[in-house]
């Protein structure tokens, strides 16, 4: 416990003004709040605000992005009017990546539906459906459901969508 004792006079000075040094420290810290606290409390909110409109910006560039996509693929759709199909035999032989590497994004959705649409699927997306409807091969069918669909076909799907 003496050990102790002289210890604590030996560092004791020193101890003392550590705190001392600390606590004017915290003093001008909660002096520099006391002064600057309005200021401080607008940056934030500039700060927050200024972040909220960056967050906004960005999800109305990825709506515009979005909508711009959808115009071009109804375009695209609208000028394929053959009534050809993108890939004749994609429901009697396994596809390979020569068949499809090259092909254009909205080339290849097309490709990959055209195989529902052989079977009659009736499309959700609005583009997809007025396509279908121009080709004389397509018959819609309200029965159609996957199993319809042959292994050939299945696998062939897999493989456009690797590529989209």
């Amino acid at each position: 416990m003496l050990h102790w004792i002289e210890k604590l006079a030996e560092y004791g000075i020193t101890i003392v003004l550590i705190i001392i040094v600390c606590l004017f420290i915290i003093g001008l810290i909660m002096e520099y709040l006391r002064r600057y606290a309005v200021f401080i409390i607008i940056a934030l909110i500039v700060g927050v605000i200024g972040s909220l409109f960056g967050i906004f910006a960005d999800e109305e560039k990825v709506q515009e992005e979005k909508v711009q996509e959808v115009k071009q693929s109804q375009e695209y759709i609208e000028s394929s009017e053959s009534d050809d199909f993108i890939l004749p035999d994609s429901n009697t032989r396994i596809l390979t990546d020569t068949d499809v590497q090259d092909f254009a994004k909205q080339d290849l959705r097309l490709a990959r539906n055209e195989i529902f649409a052989r079977h009659g699927y009736i499309f959700t997306a609005d583009d997809l459906q007025q396509y279908f409807d121009r080709k004389s091969w397509y018959k819609p069918n309200e029965e159609f459901h996957y199993d319809l669909l042959s292994n050939i076909e299945k696998q062939n799907i897999d493989l456009i969508k690797s590529y989209e």
